[in-house]
């Protein structure tokens, strides 16, 4: 029994190892057959962290193998695939079911493709969820194919929706099965209209015999095409032409009907009608031509117009009087001889030197046109007398620019004066502040009078030297710009508050309309505040007492051809109760030393007549827009816009006019971006407590380093930034510039070094450093960066 025990025993270690050696060899073939498949094999855990996989796994994954063991599959695909993938394993693991799904993945060396696979539930031996495994295919091949045969059929479909010939397919019964959207336009039926109906029901009642017998002939004939022209019966009871071809494609698949590709001939043949008609009536007027063809000689060797006739070969054909003259070949027969005169070519014009009539030398010009000669293709010359034009047309030219000499002239006449009488005129004004003040002693009422009535004039005058000065900035392209955030509801605050007693003196209602979302704007704060100050103060001066003046804002989208870099715009507006201002000034109204003639007596209108003018010009500067409306009697509203530009666009946006201009005129232009790196340090060292009052500093120290009046200053205070733009300015020039704007800011020798680290700055130049508006700034910042 111990025997036949131990024998068993033998045995079954025996069966054993012979078990565990086939299941070696199973699992061998098994782990061959993966690493010898092109797809992926893989397994995870319920995490999507990979435990299993294969070489073609790591292939299609484009990880190593390495990497990929305990990887978790978010780490190549993007947020929306992780998803779609998180979405079927859970769908998975829910029911048990096998899955697929398709998605992008991202390779480690940034190479995108797409893949399938399937998703299957692996479980251990209590039947509890372990993990996930399926396999992989890579199917980018697959999805680039079906991309091209959409964009194929989409072309397809674009083609013969949109071509002007018309598409048909027909059953064997002729009912239509399709037809191109392009038939409406020539039959005034839509698509819908006719599909499933005959196509005989088309076809003008005097033609349908001929049309049954040539379709049933057309549809027995196979891989031919056949040519065919009917008359048709549009909608609205007309009658049309077409003509195409037809082919059987019956046996096609894709297609199983007979296609037809018309074309209207309607026009076609209504103009073959009027060209026969027009070939009659040509042969009559050939006759009556042929009889008045000693009259029509006549009147050429009359005409006073050079008339030359020459052949393609440049042979004179005929010459008139004038011509021979006008080339001092008067009394020579030109007729054969080569033409000698160059020209320019068909319908263009040539200027030449002619002899008048008494014989000086003048101005001619000579234009050539196709034409028929003796049966032969000819040019026709007409050698005309410009001399006077040529000479009005000098004339003119000499007056403009005399003109615009003499305003260049006024405009630096009048900024050079307005500059030397503010000086003058600033003492008197202190002067006469002290004595109204009694500060130099007392005064009578009287004398308080008189100095009251200097006071006014010397405003008045000032006013009309500052808009004076303004306006010569605006006309020679240098009004300078400090381009900053402007906070409106602050500035509007501050329009009311400078008017408010002004209003109460008349009575008048000061309103204003601000909504509360309003958003900061990017442009000068003092410029756009005289605008305001300009439109209030003309609003109160025009509207009688009782009356209303309403300050509006709101924002509005841009239109279409809004500047680049411009997301909406601030349109803000002042409306009277006024007097209204008479159509006839509508025209002018902006124009410089231009006033509108009112008639309230009573009120003292007086103006210098370049408020608008001035207006105009700084909102035109912020490429904004000013109008206005106006009814008589009745009241008057300016509106003008000012452009939201995108915070991080702003530079762009200020760049985008310069650097067109030096385009147009081929010169550098240069940008100088300057970064506070430690805000604290420079306030400090500055004695400023805040971010708006240390760059207004800065800004100063920018202008004293001697920056030409062209240049323009914008402040980024998010960014702690400050741009410089520098019309033509070559980078040597950027560089010094750079140099001497650091010493004016930080100072030299002991100071600068306290303070080097608090800033830097950098420069670019168009066209060395960039073409573009973003080129020249990503440019200056990578420098600063680096």
């Amino acid at each position: 029994m111990k025997d036949q025990y131990k024998t068993k025993q033998a045995l079954s270690k025996s069966e054993l190892g012979k078990a565990e050696q086939a299941l070696k060899e199973s699992e061998k073939r098994a782990w061959s057959i993966l690493e010898n498949i092109q797809e992926g094999y893989y397994e995870v855990d319920l995490a999507g962290n990979y435990t299993f996989f294969n070489s073609s796994m790591s292939k299609i994954i484009g990880y190593p193998a390495e990497e990929m063991m305990g990887m978790n599959y978010r780490v190549y695909v993007d947020e929306e695939n992780a998803k779609k993938i998180f979405l079927h394993f859970n769908e998975v693991y829910r029911t048990g079911l096998l899955s697929k799904v398709d998605y992008e993945q991202i390779k480690k060396d940034g190479s995108r493709v797409f893949v399938e696979t399937s998703v299957a539930l692996m479980r251990d031996s209590l039947g509890q969820p372990t993990g996930f495994r399926g396999i992989v295919r890579d199917i980018t091949e697959r999805k680039r194919m079906e991309e091209a045969l959409q964009k194929s059929e989409e072309y397809f479909k674009e083609v013969t929706e949109n071509s002007s010939d018309i598409i048909i397919i027909t059953e064997r019964n002729g009912n239509i099965k399709y037809c191109s959207r392009s038939i409406e336009r020539y039959t005034g039926y839509k698509p819908e209209e006719l599909i499933g109906s005959s196509a005989l029901t088309l076809i003008h009642p005097d033609d349908v015999n001929r049309a049954v017998v040539d379709f049933g002939r057309a549809i027995r004939i196979v891989d031919s095409t056949i040519p065919n022209a009917f008359r048709i019966v549009h909608k609205d009871g007309s009658e049309r032409y077409l003509e195409g071809l037809g082919k059987n494609l019956f046996t096609n698949p894709s297609v199983a009907g007979f296609i037809m590709n018309v074309h209207d001939m309607t026009d076609h043949k209504k103009a073959e009608e009027q060209i026969q008609a027009s070939i009659r009536e040509k042969e009559l007027l050939l006759k009556e031509l042929q009889a008045s063809k000693e009259g029509f000689h006549n009147i050429v060797e009359r005409e006073t117009t050079g008339i030359v006739v020459t052949y393609k070969n440049g042979i004179i054909g005929f010459a008139n009087p004038a011509a021979k003259y006008f080339i001092n070949r008067e009394n020579d027969e030109l007729v054969g001889e080569q033409f000698f005169i160059p020209m320019r070519g068909l319908d263009s014009l040539t200027e030449i030197d002619i002899v008048r009539k008494d014989g000086t030398v003048g101005a001619g010009e000579l234009q050539t046109i196709e034409t028929e000669w003796g049966g032969e293709s000819a040019y026709l010359t007409l050698i005309s007398d410009v001399t006077e034009r040529k000479v009005y047309e000098a004339s003119l030219i000499k007056t403009a620019e005399e003109h615009k000499k003499l305003d260049e002239l006024k405009s630096e006449f009048i900024a050079i004066a307005s500059h030397e009488l503010r000086t003058p005129l600033t003492s008197i004004k202190n002067a006469v502040d002290i004595m109204a003040k009694g500060k130099a002693g007392a005064i009578t009422d009287g004398q308080e009078k008189f100095l009251s009535m200097a006071q006014r004039s010397i405003n008045r005058l000032s006013t009309l030297i500052n808009d004076m000065l303004n306006i010569a900035k605006i006309e020679s392209g240098k009004m300078r710009y400090q381009y900053k955030w402007i906070d409106l509801r602050e500035l509007l605050r501050r329009a009311s508050n400078r008017f408010q007693p002004l209003a109460d003196q008349k009575t008048i209602a000061l309103c204003m309309d601000i909504p509360p979302d309003l958003p900061i704007i990017f442009g000068d704060v003092d410029r756009i505040e005289e605008v305001l100050i300009n439109l209030v103060g003309n609003a109160i001066k025009f509207t009688p007492e009782q009356g209303t003046v309403t300050i509006d804002v709101h924002q509005r989208e841009a239109a279409s051809n809004r500047a680049e870099n411009v997301m909406r715009y601030v349109e803000m507006s002042v409306a009277d109760t006024g007097i209204g201002i008479p159509e006839e000034h509508k025209e002018r109204l902006f124009e410089k030393f231009y006033q509108a003639a009112h008639s309230l007596e009573k009120q003292d209108q007086s103006g210098t007549g370049l408020g608008l003018a001035v207006c105009k010009g700084i909102i035109e500067g912020h490429k904004g827009k000013i109008w206005y409306e106006s009814i008589k009697d009745k009241g008057s509203t300016f509106h003008f816009t000012l452009p939201l530009i995108d915070l991080q666009k702003q530079y762009y946006y200020l760049l985008e006019s310069d650097l067109l201009k030096a385009k147009q005129q081929i010169e550098p232009l240069s940008i100088l971006l300057i970064e506070v790196r430690d805000l604290a340090g420079l306030k400090k060292a500055f004695g400023e407590k805040d971010n708006d009052s240390l760059f207004e500093r800065i800004k100063e120290k920018i202008i004293s380093g001697g920056i030409k009046t062209s240049d323009k200053i914008a402040v980024s205070l998010p960014d702690h930034e400050i741009m410089l733009i520098m019309p033509n300015t070559d980078q040597t020039g950027v560089q010094e510039a750079q140099k001497r704007i650091r010493q004016y800011i930080i100072g030299t020798g002991e100071a600068a070094g306290k303070c080097s680290g608090f800033l830097v700055a950098s420069a670019a130049t168009y066209p060395e450093d960039g073409i573009s508006t973003e080129e020249l700034v990503d440019f200056a910042r990578g420098k600063i960066e680096s």
